[in-house]
C-alpha cells in the first residue's frame, strides 16, 4: 500500500490508536525503511482513507461487523474486493474513484 502512495500509520502495540502524531506528517513521502522500522516495534498499521492522486481514486473501507451485514454488502458488490477478517466480522477495501 505505501508504494501505490497509500498512507500508512503505525498502531501503538495492541490497540487501535495511533502510535505516532500522524497529523504533522501526513502526506509526507513513506520510505521503505520507515514502514519496516514501523512494522518492527507494533502490531500493526492502519492506512489513510484519502484520496490517493496516483491511484486517481480514494480508499474506502466498509466495516461489516454481523454475518448478514457482509452477506448483503457481497450481495451488492459490483465487483471483488480484498476483505480482511475482524474479530466481529470483515473490512471490505474498495476504491472510489468518485468519494
Amino acid at each position: 500500500l505505501a508504494r501505490a502512495g497509500f498512507n500508512l500509520i503505525p498502531r501503538a502495540q495492541g490497540q487501535k490508536r495511533p502510535a505516532i502524531h500522524w497529523k504533522a506528517r501526513a502526506g509526507d513521502p513513506l520510505t521503505p525503511d520507515a514502514v519496516a522500522a514501523w512494522t518492527r516495534r507494533t502490531d500493526g498499521m492502519s492506512v489513510l482513507c484519502e484520496r490517493n492522486p496516483r491511484v486517481d481514486a480514494t480508499l474506502v473501507v466498509v466495516d461489516a461487523d454481523t454475518d448478514d451485514a457482509a452477506r448483503q454488502l457481497e450481495a451488492e458488490a459490483r465487483a471483488e474486493t480484498m476483505q480482511i477478517a475482524t474479530s466481529r466480522g470483515r473490512h471490505y477495501w474498495l476504491l472510489a474513484r468518485d468519494p
